[in-house]
């Protein structure tokens, strides 16, 4: 299942974490973020120092607005909260706190992470022009895919491309394959298109008795 996500975040925080048929995205502009190296453990202040400067600043800003929403989701200090990283990269909450699932993208002055009770994965790119994008497509994506890709007319090719690359990645992300593992898909997919362009996907793969709701949210910096 596919669906456009309008994306308009929600003017107050949510009331409690996500329900059993919801995905939470919390928004956050990197710009105005502010990092908060103190909420990082041990293990991550080793990675930062191993980091180019841009991706220490984006990786900490990251963990500091995750730690932030999962403490106000499961009610705990963020600097309390035990983040481990699977064989794969993929981060996700230590035992015993393992509620909640999430995944985390990043693209150009944007941040966003997604929320749910289940396995969830996001992906966020920012358009620029793809040389042989059939090619890729007929690797990667699924057959049907390729084939509604190769109908539209050219100059509209390139943003369809991106909309199934990040379907694609999403789903790569949510089963905690590589980016070139094996091909997988999603029940639910939810696609959305930012107000600068910025083009996303987010997915799970289950199905719910009611239908997916997802629910947007901005995280605002602290000083």
């Amino acid at each position: 299942m596919i669906e456009e996500i309008l994306w308009v975040a929600s003017a107050e925080p949510p009331e409690a974490a996500p329900g059993d048929n919801e995905i939470h995205l919390w928004s956050a502009d990197l710009q105005l973020t502010q990092a908060d190296e103190s909420l990082l453990d041990a293990s991550e202040r080793q990675r930062v120092l191993k980091m180019a400067p841009q991706r220490r600043s984006e990786f900490t800003i990251g963990r500091t607005v995750l730690r932030r929403v999962l403490a106000q989701y499961l009610h705990l200090q963020p600097d309390t909260i035990n983040i481990s990283i699977d064989s794969n990269g993929k981060p996700s909450l230590a035992p015993p706190q393992q509620q909640l699932h999430f995944s985390i993208a990043h693209s150009r002055n944007q941040l966003m992470i997604a929320f749910a009770r289940i396995p969830v994965g996001l992906d966020l790119e920012t358009p620029r022009p793809v040389k042989n994008c059939l090619k890729i497509a007929q690797r990667l994506f699924q057959p049907e895919e390729t084939r509604r890709l190769e109908s539209i007319a050219e100059h509209h090719q390139q943003q369809y491309f991106y909309h199934l690359w990040t379907a694609y990645e999403a789903a790569q992300k949510m089963h905690a394959e590589g980016l070139f593992g094996k091909r997988t898909s999603a029940s639910y997919t939810g696609r959305f298109t930012l107000d600068d362009g910025t083009i996303g996907a987010v997915c799970i793969d289950e199905c719910f008795s009611a239908p997916v709701e997802i629910r947007c949210f901005e995280h605002h910096s602290r000083t």
